[in-house]
């Protein structure tokens, strides 16, 4: 039983304010640039390298094909400094470029090493740029900025890195990858020798410079030693900025530094020479980096030994500084595992022990104990330091101490306890993606069975956060796998870890394996003092939405509310989630009026709970509003969408995208109500503000321009209405595809506008695939397939297809009179759709019954003067004109002109309408005069409104020639006729009706005024009578 509805919803939406529109203080650059992670600098002391860096800027600033990508690889074994010399051409091409238009404006940084991080990489960069996390949308929105770009995929492997999915460049766009794979260097730069370099050993002159930068000193008695130095470490960057940078720290002399490394190494080379410059260097080369890791390493203090070692475990890139300082205050709180696994107890105890170092007598974070650490490690080389995160190298973080007793399960620890379970939704974007892919690094040198159930369980949402749902499925099935393995399928171990399971399919919209998970715990009926039952029973509802079954859906969602408001739940006892479950299964039921009863408790209870302006009370009151708009309370929706905006702008600031996608509904609201230039006023400034925002591509302009396009469409400004619809509907099939519920928005808006512009034939075709995709998606009586099968039948009617096009309009008018109501704006719709069909096949008295119907309806619902009432009027009195009651006729086209002169101006499309239909009612009046006076004006306003080829245009012409004929003013009307023609016949061939009827006309006048003679005039003029009324 669904709870009552009462008599007056509205009554119980809160007050609003009249809200003028915002004034946007407008960046001077689109925001999300200032969101995107920054490029870092090169190192102070990069050295060399200007053979890469002139290959670089030789292949970026040729000319090449637009359908070529241009995409440059630095390929080079690990220390070589392939990173460096990317930022080193970054830092030029961004800031130093002398050509400001060659200036690289917007850097997209993604770490490629793993498909998780480039996951996160580009969810980042959706976050940054308000889009949706889909990495398709974030590519294809990347390839269409107008501004120079430049995306640098760093660190990247043949398995990470899917080179069909990279954006395509264009001219304005840049890809710059960096790799240790000769794989990658063939698939993504095809073995072109331009579009790669490779990056090996250093020159000596350039080693020895980069030692001394490093490390100064200028005794001749060691440059030999440096020379040996270097020669055994590879020259390679890497390797020579550790080792001096340890000489300097520690301090130590190159002499004992030599013997060290000489120490470590397994097998010492007769003779030592520099390898041509590209070749790789031989493998000795390479292993005394992990030499010069371990020198440096083992003579640290204990506590920064152990600390390094923990970052190496985890992911090298933009490791959180806070999760130390996390862990070490949560570390008393016994939340992990009750009672704690022996492993992990034992973990916990030695990680308190590291953290110990940072922590004060009274327990308290040390952070200048904590900052003092960090900087001696940075001043070492072993890590980079931007704020609020540190960095290894990638080619240093394979490197472990095999007698350090930090081992995997104590990064394991130190993430769990930096994080708690209410903490994932609070946390930004960017520290959560960082997060999850330490989490990740971490457990890929765990085995699965050893992961800890308490720490899955904090683990998993966080990878759900981020779209890292492969990962967060894969260590919850692992722990299902375990539980039921240990314990069996029916212990309550084992439905916590399905109920965990059965969330991240949740996430992931696979519902019917979400359903039979949530329905298993059920009906094993666990305790719910182990087992969230009220979870679960929210999961099973839920779940029953997303596979169909509504009605079950519903039934559910009722016995959960029953339930609850029973008792059974006590923690839960004031949860609204029955009461939203029920709204939404309502909604997808079409029972709009008793989910929007439901809809004003949950308002009612948010507002006492957490107040009137919190965050979660505006969402129930912003879906309130569209639940009123979906049942035709177009005044209601305004002061509720109002009401939003006044609070979202007071607590989320004006330029949150929340407050902004409020503006934009009602735009579309102030257009239901026919308040078309508020509306308008509303969405010029929204689109000006998004296009300065979030740059001229992004879906949300294009979003903003359609809705200002259907704005301008009813104020009659077609000419510029035509092309914002052209421009969205183009930008949102580029970026979303042509089936996406956006895009088909836009086509849409589209088809309208043709229809608005006599392009009849180009609408109804653009219809077609329109109502197939949409019918295949949302079912044949949704209500947006029949929206677009209302435009494609108003084109029918006019390209000689009426009878189909009535077909169509009794289709929709039965099932919107079913399913909304007869009173729903939509039914009136529909009706005023059946009368003009009935019209244009000429059924007269039945248009006259319905349209009637339709005006006195939509006086009382939306008032006497609204545009669709207006329009209403205005066809009224066209049926009653040609049902030969031309004074009630008269009478009716003058009082509904004179108002839309008044609402819409008197240039409007619909007040030249009706001014045509006054001109025509005063021809069958016998009125010639007043209707010449009236086609002229009409015709010159229509001309300037419209455009000369208009089909409204040429119908004024026709109608003027007709008047000018019945007043005798011959040679005037022979032109007019004969200029009708002309165009008739250039738009719709010389065939046409209409084109047949204006030379029947231009015959006939030229027959009275003696100067032709037609053998075929007499059966004409009887053929096209009353060819006035058809057109009209």
């Amino acid at each position: 039983m669904t709870p009552a509805l009462s008599d007056d919803p509205r009554a119980s939406l809160p007050p609003f304010k009249p809200l003028e529109p915002t004034d946007f203080l407008l960046p001077r650059t689109p925001l999300y640039r200032s969101k995107l992670k920054p490029c870092p600098t090169p190192l102070p002391y990069f050295t060399g390298r200007e053979d890469a860096l002139q290959r670089m800027a030789s292949y970026f600033e040729s000319e090449l094909d637009e359908d070529s990508n241009r995409v440059f690889v630095l390929y080079g074994p690990p220390g070589s400094g392939k990173t460096e010399i990317a930022y080193e051409y970054i830092r030029r091409n961004q800031h130093l470029a002398e050509d400001w238009s060659s200036r690289i404006s917007t850097i997209f940084v993604i770490d490629a090493s793993s498909q998780q991080s480039i996951v996160c990489g580009w969810g980042a960069i959706a976050h940054a740029a308000q889009l949706e996390g889909r990495m398709d949308v974030v590519i294809r929105w990347m390839a269409s900025l107008h501004d120079p770009w430049l995306l640098f995929l760093d660190n990247a492997t043949d398995a990470s890195l899917d080179i069909a999915n990279l954006p395509h460049t264009g001219k304005n766009g840049s890809i710059i990858v960096t790799t240790r794979d000769q794989e990658v260097v063939k698939g993504v730069a095809a073995g072109a020798g331009d579009a790669w370099f490779h990056v090996s050993c250093l020159p000596m002159e350039d080693a020895l410079s980069l030692l001394s930068r490093v490390c100064p000193g200028d005794d001749e008695d060691e440059a030999k030693l440096r020379e040996a130095l270097v020669t055994k470490l590879g020259f390679l960057p890497l390797p020579i900025r550790l080792a001096g940078s340890a000489i300097k720290f520690f301090p130590l002399t190159l002499s004992d530094y030599l013997k060290l490394v000489d120490h470590d190494q397994d097998s010492q080379p007769a003779e030592l020479t520099h390898p041509s410059v590209g070749d790789e260097p031989p493998p000795l080369y390479t292993n005394n980096l992990e030499n010069v890791w371990n020198i440096t390493v083992n003579r640290l203090r204990t506590a920064a030994s152990d600390l390094l070692v923990l970052c190496a475990l985890m992911h090298h890139r933009d490791i959180p500084l806070q999760i130390f300082r996390s862990a070490a205050e949560h570390m008393g709180t016994p939340r992990l595992s009750d009672p704690p696994a022996e492993s992990l107890h034992t973990a916990f105890k030695d990680l308190e022990g590291v953290l110990s170092s940072y922590k004060l007598p009274g327990e308290t974070w040390d952070q200048a104990a904590f900052d003092t650490e960090i900087s001696d490690l940075h001043q070492l080389g072993l890590i980079q330091v931007a704020p609020s995160f540190i960095s290894l190298h990638g080619a240093l973080s394979v490197f472990k101490l095999p007698h350090s007793r930090i081992q995997s399960k104590h990064a394991e620890v130190l993430l769990a306890a930096s994080l708690k379970e209410e903490d994932v939704e609070t946390l930004d974007f960017p520290y959560r993606a960082a997060l999850s892919l330490h989490v990740s690094s971490t457990l890929c040198h765990l085995a699965p069975e050893t992961a800890e159930p308490s720490t899955v369980a904090l683990f998993s949402p966080l990878f759900v956060s981020v779209n890292l749902f492969s990962q967060a499925e894969a260590i919850s099935r692992s722990l299902v796998a375990r539980e039921e393995a240990q314990h069996g399928a029916a212990h309550p171990t084992t439905m916590k870890a399905k109920l965990l399971l059965a969330s991240v399919l949740e996430a992931q919209e696979k519902w019917d394996q979400c359903h039979a998970l949530a329905s298993d715990i059920l009906i094993g009926g666990v305790n719910d003092a182990v087992v969230d039952t009220f979870r679960t029973t929210a999961l099973v509802v839920s779940s029953l939405q997303g596979i169909g079954k509504l009605e079950e859906a519903r039934e559910c969602a009722v016995n959960f509310l029953k339930a609850q408001q029973m008792g059974m739940w006590q923690k839960d006892a004031e949860s609204l989630l029955p009461k939203q479950l029920l709204a939404s299964a309502l909604k997808n039921l079409g029972r709009l009026r008793e989910a929007r009863a439901v809809e004003l408790e949950i308002l009612e209870a948010q507002s006492n709970e957490l107040g009137p302006d919190h965050p979660s009370t505006l969402f129930v009151l912003y879906q309130l509003a569209l639940s009123c708009s979906l049942l035709g309370e177009w005044s209601a929706a305004r002061d509720g969408l109002r009401t939003t905006l006044q609070g979202r702008s007071r607590v989320l600031g004006d330029q949150h995208k929340d407050t902004l996608e409020t503006q934009r509904s009602l735009v579309q609201i102030l257009g239901k109500l026919g308040e078309w230039k508020e509306s308008k006023i509303v969405a010029e400034k929204l689109l000006e503000y998004r296009t300065a925002a979030l740059g001229p591509e992004h879906l949300d302009v294009f979003n903003s321009k359609s809705d200002l396009a259907d704005t301008l469409l009813h104020l009659g400004q077609l000419n510029k209405s035509r092309n914002l619809a052209q421009q969205a509907a183009e930008g949102l099939q580029q970026l979303l595809g042509p089936r996406h519920a956006s895009a088909l928005d836009a086509q849409l808006i589209v088809a309208r506008v043709l229809v608005a512009l006599g392009r009849w034939e180009d609408s109804r075709k653009l219809c077609v695939p329109l109502v197939q995709w949409r019918s295949e998606r949302l079912g044949h009586e949704h209500r947006d397939t029949l929206q677009v099968m209302e435009t494609q039948a108003y084109a029918m009617n006019h390209v000689g297809r009426a009878r189909e096009a009535r077909q169509i309009a009794e289709r929709i008018f039965d099932i919107r009179h079913r399913v909304s109501g007869p009173g729903h704006p939509d039914t009136l719709c529909a009706m005023h759709l059946v009368a003009v069909n009935l019209g244009t096949l000429g059924h007269w008295e039945a248009c006259r019954n319905i349209i009637s119907n339709v005006v006195d309806i939509r006086c009382r619902v939306a008032g006497q003067e609204h545009p669709t009432t207006l329009s209403a009027q205005s066809y009224l009195a066209f049926a009653l004109m040609n049902l030969r009651e031309t004074d009630e006729a008269n009478r009716i086209a003058s009082t509904c002109r004179d108002a839309q002169s008044r609402v819409l101006g008197p240039s409007h499309p619909d007040t030249l309408e009706t001014m045509h239909v006054t001109s025509c009612i005063l021809g069958n009046m016998g009125k010639w005069e007043e209707a010449s006076e009236l086609c002229r004006k009409n015709l010159d306003t229509r001309e300037n409104v419209l455009g000369r080829q208009h089909p409204d245009t040429m119908n004024s012409m026709f109608n003027l020639s007709v008047a000018l004929h019945k007043l005798r003013r011959l040679q005037n009307a022979a032109t007019m006729a004969s200029q009708t023609v002309e165009r008739y016949q250039e738009v719709y061939g010389a065939k046409h009706p209409f084109t047949m009827a204006a030379r029947a006309r231009l015959e006939a006048i030229e027959e009275d005024s003696g100067s032709s003679s037609s053998s075929w005039l007499a059966s004409a003029r009887s053929r096209f009578a009353g060819m006035l009324v058809k057109q009209s």
